[in-house]
């Protein structure tokens, strides 16, 4: 009878052993592959499977509370931890993995990223901001400099007081090129530089000149879409190349300054082109005996630098 209750006792108890490791395996969870550290763009997975089949290049999510937070892709892989780069979103230390159905390919790229993002509403990294389409016309709306050039008709006018008095007119071409930059919203500096001709005459006098000019103004833009009409006004400084004349004494022609007026519009083209018109009134500075003055037209193309 002792020896069968120890045998039933023995029974017993190894039952109990066997039923407590097989609910203690039951009952322990298993490791989930797990982000182990981050630091900057780079973080390590550590796979619960050491013999896991990830190479570089593989894909993965990394997982909080069933969304996705970040798209990392293996840079390497031994022993059942992987290098990883961080390519969106925003990973941390204890987040889930979750296999990404694609590998480093550039069409599947921009989904994973764009998935990633979606999910990724509390991430703190602020999203790139979409640079704002530039349009042409005004330098203004270009946001940057532009260059162009110009051809002109001027209606020129002198009149002389002494020692005889005469007065004349007549009429010149010019071609300059100009330089529009950005300074303030619609305020630009307007520089133009090139040659200029004055021309007047009566029936006895006359007075021809060839400038090389310089003009800075500054200038003011009032309009959007395609058609931006604006105001300018400035200084011109122009020094004489060839000068002739039978009523004024050619040795006291000299370089002199010009004060233009005026205003134009710019046509829009081509996103990085506009047609330039612009009609001005330029007065030399008047003298005792001489008043100067010229209205001009001029007309060109103006490109985005």
């Amino acid at each position: 009878m002792q020896h069968r209750h120890n045998t039933t006792v023995r029974s017993t108890l190894l039952l109990f052993t066997v039923l407590a490791g097989l609910s203690s395996g039951f009952s322990r969870p298993a490791q989930a592959d797990t982000i182990e550290k981050v630091r900057g763009k780079q973080a390590i997975i550590v796979f619960d499977d050491t013999e896991a089949k990830v190479t570089a290049g593989d894909k993965f999510f990394a997982m909080d509370s069933g969304k996705k937070k970040a798209l990392l892709e293996v840079v390497k892989f031994k022993n059942g931890k992987a290098v990883v780069k961080i390519l969106k979103g925003k990973a941390a230390e204890g987040m889930e993995i979750m296999a990404s159905k694609s590998k480093a390919k550039p069409q599947d790229e921009s989904s994973d990223e764009e998935q990633a993002s979606a999910d990724d509403t509390n991430s703190e990294e602020p999203s790139p901001k979409k640079k704002a389409p530039r349009s042409a016309g005004a330098a203004t709306l270009f946001k940057d400099m532009t260059i162009g050039l110009l051809g002109g008709y001027s209606m020129d006018t002198q009149t002389i007081s002494s020692p005889v008095s005469a007065s004349m007119t007549g009429s010149g071409f010019s071609v300059k090129g100009f330089a529009d930059v950005p300074v303030s919203g619609g305020l630009a500096l307007y520089a133009r530089a090139g040659a200029e001709q004055f021309n007047a005459q009566g029936s006895t006098y006359k007075t021809e000149i060839l400038y090389a000019a310089l003009d800075l103004m500054l200038k003011y833009d009032f309009g959007e879409g395609s058609m931006h009409p604006f105001a300018m006004g400035g200084l011109g400084l122009h020094f004489p190349v060839s000068k002739s004349s039978n009523i004024l004494d050619v040795n006291r022609i000299s370089s002199t300054t010009v004060f233009y007026a005026g205003g134009g519009i710019n046509f829009v083209m081509s996103g990085n082109s506009y047609f330039q018109l612009t009609g001005e009134y330029g007065m030399f500075p008047p003298s005792n005996d001489v008043s100067t003055s010229l209205i001009a037209a001029r007309a060109g193309m103006g490109f985005r630098f």
